[in-house]
């Protein structure tokens, strides 16, 4: 590669633009003195920035723009051999300059050029130039001096100086493979560490999906276990309402039952009013007597009925307190649901609610056969009053039996409110019992 143009733009002497050819081989420039020989010289160090502004015999950059012109600025372009063109331009400022450099006509760093130039061995510290007075100072230099120069113009100074520039390199390439085989090793024992993490990892995340599936087949058989006892207490209370029926109907019957023993004593009374005597008066009395303690017996099955609704409101409050433990079981269930439940504690609640229930089954079937007893005695007493019937048709021949029945049936009546009473207090026991019960 060589130049074949040169052109110059105000620059040093050359105040119009030049252009210069060159031809391949050697050219030869030749003129008298200040005819301007140095300075495309000169041009050509500037425009490839071979040398600074003292090496082109300035003291700055702008002294190397043409005074003798209006303008600020010089600029030299060289073309070479593969039309590659490098140019450069400088320009005067009030603060100073400005330079330009341009490959092919495009904007670029010195440093680029400076490359680009380095491929063919175009160097600035290099020989591609001589100088005036390079050759009077190559004459006058030591045989090791001139020897450097041959080097360096042959190309061997620089090998030796990429040799040294490439060992150390690899000096510091080998610090570095050391660093590395140093930090690899810290990373492999880093890898097994995390390998074994992983497989921890990876184990405890297995062991916590089957304790998750193991605590929702917990949580879903309780569940069913819950859903099992809401329904176990449901048919209780069912149950619970149709006794509680059954005893209003048998209750209605011990109604109908006084009623008609009301009717009937009306009816002796009619007819011992027909009579006369000491014996009528004496049977009068007696049945005055078993009125009253009919009505006794009347007033206290009222008393009864009264505790029997009270025990009903209170069976219907059990029942609420059923219904809001049914609630709480259902917030359990959300709660199962959420695996966050206390099994011990569901088991001992659901275990207090059975028992609660027991009792109450209990008490209703101690209450009932304290009703079934109470019926029993009613009918006693139809009994007794059918035999008061009986002898109500031989009432005119055997007064005395009159009499005597009606001992008996009084008799009866005082065992009736004895019964009664027993029942009361077996009522009041049993609610005893359902409070304690609840309290627990």
């Amino acid at each position: 590669m060589y130049i074949t143009e040169l052109e110059i733009d105000n620059f040093k002497s050359f105040g119009k633009k030049t252009k210069i050819p060159f031809c391949e081989g050697f050219t030869v420039v030749s003129g008298p003195n200040g005819s301007g020989k140095s300075n495309i010289i000169d041009s050509i160090l500037f425009c490839l920035a071979l040398s600074g502004a003292r090496g082109l015999r300035a003291e700055k950059l702008t002294d190397l723009i043409n005074l003798n012109t209006n303008r600020n600025s010089a600029e030299v372009s060289i073309t070479f051999s593969d039309n590659t063109k490098i140019r450069r331009r400088i320009k005067r400022t009030p603060n100073g300059y400005y330079s330009y450099n341009y490959i092919n006509d495009r904007p670029c760093k010195q440093s680029d050029v400076v490359e680009y130039l380095a491929k063919f061995g175009i160097k600035s510290e290099g020989y591609n130039v001589v100088m005036q007075g390079d050759i009077t100072r190559i004459i006058e230099m030591s045989d090791g001096e001139r020897r450097k120069i041959i080097d360096e113009i042959a190309g061997v100074s620089e090998f030796d100086k990429k040799k040294e520039q490439s060992l150390s390199e690899l000096e510091i390439v080998r610090d570095r493979i050391e660093r590395e085989e140093l930090l690899l090793a810290e990373l492999e024992k880093r890898l097994s560490e995390l390998e074994n993490e992983k497989a921890q990892a990876e184990k405890y995340k297995e062991l916590s999906a089957k304790l998750e599936y193991y605590n929702s087949c917990l949580s879903a058989a309780k569940l069913r276990d819950c859903e099992a006892e809401l329904l176990g207490i449901a048919t209780l209370e069912a149950d619970q309402e149709a006794k509680l029926a059954k005893l209003g109907d048998e209750r209605k019957t011990v109604e109908e039952t006084i009623e008609n023993l009301k009717n009937e004593i009306s009816s002796l009374d009619a007819e011992i009013n027909a009579k006369s005597g000491e014996e009528y008066r004496a049977l009068l009395a007696a049945i005055e007597e078993s009125k009253g303690k009919i009505t006794l017996a009347k007033q206290n099955i009222a008393r009864l009925e009264e505790l029997k609704a009270d025990k009903k409101e209170q069976i219907d409050k059990l029942f609420g307190d059923l219904k809001r433990t049914e609630t709480k079981i259902g917030e359990l269930t959300d709660d199962i649901r959420n695996l966050s439940i206390d099994r011990s504690n569901l088991n001992m609640e659901v275990a207090s609610l059975t028992a609660d229930l027991t009792n109450v089954k209990k008490t209703l079937d101690e209450k009932s056969s304290s009703v079934e007893g109470a019926r029993d005695r009613v009918m006693e007493l139809m009994t007794a009053l059918e035999e008061k019937n009986n002898v109500k048709s031989g009432i005119l021949g055997e007064q005395s039996l009159l009499i005597d029945k009606s001992r008996l049936r009084t008799e009866e009546k005082d065992m009736l409110e004895a019964g009664i009473e027993k029942i009361d207090a077996e009522i009041e026991e049993k609610s005893g019992q359902i409070l304690e019960n609840r309290k627990l």
